[in-house]
């Protein structure tokens, strides 16, 4: 199987992949221990918190060379799952001094990157048996600055007019552009945004507000002028102004414009 690596991050029990592919974006696991190191003059500490986590760890003692060039020694505690990490990290971000603690601060989806080459964007062929990822192999390298990209299909959102949502709740025309076609969206917006959204089904929403809470912002619009926005419980926009739930599959990304602000 053959596509590019749209997106990933963490689930209690394995890395999530999103697959690019021309018939469609696949949601495929991959296996994923994650690990950091301790220093050992806390080990006595570490051995203490470890049994109280209650999840599968293994730990390894073994030497490493630190950034100022010397040899000091360490535990290597490998979680089974991104899970288990997650409340690893946390337990001992909080019960143990922080100059003790490597790679603990490094988030998953990097780490995740780091220990697999997997990118985002990446050109990647996979072996895949029930949706788990058995074998990958990477076509593109992260240092190459010409490289082949799919061809997302992109849709872009804006006001008509320069407006921050988090400053009122004015309902404004916005502007949809995808697949070079552009419309003014000025009347029943709810229903005309759900419509485009199945009409297209873009694989990236870019915005100009340069703020995450752009999406509920419009909610709050809807909801001051009485529109009803039932129809528009989509999942790349989410339920509401309180549970925006992106679909996994679909990146939002905002661009900034000068317009607005946090």
């Amino acid at each position: 199987m053959k596509g590019w690596v749209f997106d990933y991050y963490p689930d209690s029990r394995a890395m999530v992949v999103w697959l690019w592919r021309e018939k469609g974006v696949v949601k495929l696991r991959i296996p994923f221990r994650p690990y950091l190191y301790v220093d050992s003059s806390c080990s006595r500490k570490l051995f203490s918190l470890l049994p109280k986590l209650e999840v599968p760890l293994k730990v390894k003692r073994g030497e490493r060379e630190t950034l100022q060039g010397e040899r000091a020694a360490f535990f290597m505690v490998q979680a089974f799952t991104p899970g288990c990490f997650q409340l690893l990290s946390r337990v001992l971000q909080r019960k143990m001094p922080p100059e003790a603690l490597y790679n603990v601060d490094i988030p998953l989806e990097q780490l995740f990157s780091y220990e697999t080459g997997l990118f985002p964007l990446a050109q990647v062929e996979l072996e895949v048996r029930k949706g788990w990822i058995q074998e990958y192999g990477v076509l593109d390298s992260p240092l190459d600055t010409r490289y082949p990209l799919p061809p997302l299909r992109i849709m872009e959102l804006y006001p008509d007019v320069p407006y921050n949502p988090n400053h009122g709740t004015k309902a404004i025309p916005l502007v949809v552009e995808c697949e070079g076609e552009r419309y003014l969206l000025d009347e029943d917006i709810p229903e005309a945004l759900a419509s485009f959204l199945k009409r297209w089904d873009p694989d990236v929403i870019v915005t100009r507000l340069g703020t995450p809470s752009y999406f509920p912002g419009w909610f709050s619009w809807f909801s001051s002028t009485g529109t009803r926005t039932r129809n528009l419980h989509h999942p790349l926009l989410g339920a509401g102004p309180t549970s925006p739930t992106a679909r996994p599959s679909t990146r939002q990304l905002t661009r900034s414009s000068g317009v607005g602000g946090t």
